[in-house]
């Protein structure tokens, strides 16, 4: 329930472009090119872009041109083969078989891992948009990634056969740390990653979950490879009951245990073990935590056929904050449309303490976004709700002839200054989707929303920067081809922008093409 990645199987075509690593100028044809240059976006009246009309050195998606020599003579020493040109932006394929995940650096760059069946593309780009030199890598696998706000390093964690699940751990350069791959299954492919990961004072924290049988454990990579383990004892039901983990911001595992949709229990494990105060019982179906400042434990609670909801809080040793729960006159927000029932979608919090609750109205496909704020104390904000006539962003596509398939909607997020930032669909069908910054008064953010121009566009998903900067994925179609059950299917490019705090958007990089 926690994947929320697409179904990843983009070849990437590693045998792509030489990048040169530096500074890309536009590409004569015929020529080699070099690193893509992001075009800079000029704000216009009407608030809108189109990634893909930005002039782009993006690589050829054919192989580079080899010059045919004459094949060596028997007396003729036999030269040592060159070694295969890197990887380079954008990798060529579909977006929309892909999954793409985003971790700001702190100094204003960002990584970026683009996954897919031949591997996963591990990129960093500058405060411009750029590449930086000594990237992209090729790691196997599908890969979640997170970035160290200390050094400017990345972990990655990928899954593949036959490795089962190994992190990886590179410097700004590109270069890898001593003492990694760090192997963290014991070459079982059975154990996967059940959140995504943490980086916690250097330190990579993140919960295992094996299937065959049920089980899990908690690991912590040192910063030098070394490894830490605890196993997290599973309630009696472990193979029948539903169960989900998130990792806080001091490397401690909560896990969620569903015996049916009217309780739900949430312990705490750290690497000492089951902390004190934990597991807690709650009354409904719990979300997913999300952490706030100070420890803090915020879920969101309803019942099936409910039209009322609550968010809760909690100490960092299982007790309930006083002012909360914070009563919402609206059902718990979904965060699946398909098959079978999940929880409700987490609460956003922000910096501050507060709290966001986003929800929707209807069934999907929705067709109407309101969202509550909760302030620290646990009353409601003045202001507040924030409604709009559009839905949310639900990203993929089912095939048409699928059944039982489903999605996750788009996770908001809040802003270091706590604005809520919604990914929205287009108004209509002649334009795209919009990111819309709802300041903490409940009014749209001057400046905001930005909108797509091209119809059937939308963003993806979204992150914020320490620095505020909103870096934003836009999936576009390049390509309509016929599918198999007579409609059609688009084959999308993705692009990264950059947006400032005002809604101007400072670059923007095109990081999957067809």
């Amino acid at each position: 329930m926690n994947a929320k990645r697409r179904t990843a199987s983009l070849l990437l075509g590693l045998v792509l472009a030489a990048c040169s690593g530096t500074p890309a100028t536009p590409t004569p044809a015929g020529s080699s090119p070099s690193a893509p240059t992001p075009t800079r976006a000029a704000p216009t009246e009407a608030a809108t872009v189109e990634p893909s009309l930005a002039p782009t050195t993006a690589p050829s998606m054919a192989a580079p041109t080899v010059t045919p020599t004459a094949a060596p003579s028997a007396a003729a020493p036999t030269s040592t083969p060159l070694p295969a040109p890197p990887p380079s932006l954008p990798v060529a394929g579909a977006a929309s078989e892909a999954s793409i995940r985003l971790a700001p650096r702190p100094d204003g760059g960002l990584f970026i891992s683009i996954a897919a069946a031949g591997g996963t593309v591990l990129a960093s780009l500058d405060v411009d948009g750029r590449l930086r030199s000594g990237w992209p890598v090729v790691l196997a696998g599908g890969c979640e990634i997170a970035a160290d706000p200390a050094d400017g390093s990345v972990r990655a964690v990928c899954n593949s056969r036959p490795a089962g699940t190994r992190a990886f751990a590179y410097d700004d350069a590109g270069r890898q740390l001593s003492g990694w791959p760090v192997d963290i299954s014991g070459g079982s492919v059975d154990d996967w990653a059940w959140d995504r990961p943490r980086l916690v004072e250097g330190q990579l924290y993140l919960v295992l979950r094996n299937w065959n049988p049920s089980s899990a454990k908690l690991v912590r990579v040192s910063a030098d490879g070394s490894l830490r383990v605890r196993v997290i004892v599973l309630g009696p039901d472990a193979d029948e009951s539903e169960k989900d983990a998130a990792i806080a911001p001091d490397g401690t595992a909560y896990v969620m245990e569903y015996s049916d949709e009217s309780a739900t229990q949430i312990t705490a494990v750290d690497l000492g073990g089951a902390r004190p105060g934990w597991p807690i019982r709650i009354d409904g179906y719990a979300s997913r935590p999300a952490f706030g400042p100070e420890g803090r434990i915020y879920v969101t609670v309803g019942m099936p056929g409910s039209s009322s909801s609550q968010v809760l809080a909690f100490t960092r040793d299982g007790r309930a904050i006083p002012g909360w729960p914070a009563e919402l006159p609206v059902a718990a927000p979904v965060e699946w449309y398909g098959e079978g029932d999940m929880p409700p979608a987490a609460p956003v919090v922000a910096p501050d303490g507060s709290a966001y609750v986003v929800t929707e109205e209807g069934e999907y496909p929705f067709n109407g976004t309101t969202a509550y704020a909760i302030d620290k104390s646990g009353n409601l904000r003045a202001g507040w709700p924030y409604r709009t006539s559009t839905g949310l962003v639900w990203p993929g596509t089912c095939p048409c002839s699928a059944t039982g398939c489903g999605g996750f909607r788009s996770d908001p997020v809040a802003a270091p200054d706590g604005s809520l930032h919604l990914l929205q669909l287009a108004p209509s069908a002649g334009t795209g989707g919009s990111i819309v910054a709802v300041g903490t008064d409940g009014a749209v953010k001057a400046g905001w929303p930005v909108v797509l121009r091209r119809a059937g566009a939308e963003f993806e998903s979204v992150v914020v920067g320490p620095d505020g900067t909103v870096y934003a994925l836009a999936i576009e179609p390049e390509e309509y081809l016929p599918d198999e059950c007579g409609g059609k299917i688009s084959f999308d490019s993705a692009t990264i922008l950059a947006i400032n705090p005002d809604g101007t958007v400072r670059y923007r990089t095109t990081l999957v093409s067809p």
